[in-house]
């Protein structure tokens, strides 16, 4: 492959365009299919064992089926530790939830529920994703034209701090705004309790548009009212980011469906 710091590069029969963004573990790349003119992201994973844990993962998972809510990994490279995946227009949640100043109720709800489902896949395959956050649930159909009555099908992506592949990541891995208290303590072992404790934040995060924590803070309070989140919901994010793990919810989908009565009143 050409030197990726000079663009446009050749991947096989993918071709790089654009650098779109840089993050602590990779790039990632604007690209599109020479054959089809489909256009792609390339992530260029910038550690060997994030690259293996990634292709291993989601491969575990798409065996246990595709409930059409987690990103799918159309192609890989290991002698460049490249990932090739579809590229969608809306963007994350991160950017979503900034440009509308916070989301409804109702519109958290529908992004919600379909988190829930992917989480739902990812557990039964015996897999913690371990950084759960809106920066890593991207959107299709989020703001585009038309748009702002749709609700935008989610995809869950980034599986390379996660457990449940050929190697484990470093306990202290991970984006620490979104962290569970017992990933700061070594308190208890490592369980999907830590996503719930996270995906509590993402919805108090989509209501609020703000996060809760800064990097330097420790999970340690219950979780405040803020004149933007119902009550009933309140009690909800309250459950699933209980400091005990042992109190949160016991599964994303038990979770999202006390949401929708929260939110819905059924």
């Amino acid at each position: 492959m050409e030197s990726i710091e000079k663009l446009p590069w050749v991947l096989g029969k993918y071709i790089a365009t654009e650098l779109l963004v840089t993050t602590g573990g990779s790039k990632l790349y604007h690209a599109f299919d020479s054959e089809t003119d489909e256009r792609l992201v390339i992530k260029k994973c910038l550690f060997v064992d994030e690259f293996n844990r990634e292709v291993a993962i989601s491969s575990n998972i798409f065996s246990h089926g595709n409930n059409n809510y987690i990103m799918q990994i159309m192609d890989n490279f290991p002698g460049e530790n490249c990932l090739v995946m579809p590229y969608l227009e809306g963007g994350n949640l991160w950017n979503m939830r900034r440009k509308r100043k916070g989301l409804t109720p109702e519109q958290s709800f529908a992004i919600a529920a379909q988190i829930g489902l992917a989480l739902q896949q990812v557990h039964a395959a015996g897999v913690i994703h371990n950084d759960l956050k809106s920066g890593n649930i991207l959107l299709a159909d989020a703001d585009t034209e038309d748009s702002s009555n749709r609700t935008p099908i989610v995809k869950l992506t980034d599986f390379g701090l996660s457990y449940g592949g050929p190697s484990e990541p470093k306990w202290s891995a991970g984006t620490r705004q979104y962290m569970a208290p017992e990933r700061f303590t070594y308190s208890s072992p490592l369980t999907s309790a830590v996503d719930i404790y996270s995906f509590g934040l993402v919805v108090h995060e989509m209501l609020t548009d703000k996060l809760l924590y800064n990097e330097y803070d420790q999970p340690h309070k219950k979780i405040p009212p803020h004149d933007r989140i119902p009550k009933k919901v309140l009690q909800v994010i309250r459950t699933a980011c209980e400091l005990n793990p042992a109190n949160r919810y016991k599964s994303a989908v038990e979770m999202t469906s006390d949401l929708e009565k929260a939110v819905y009143g059924c």
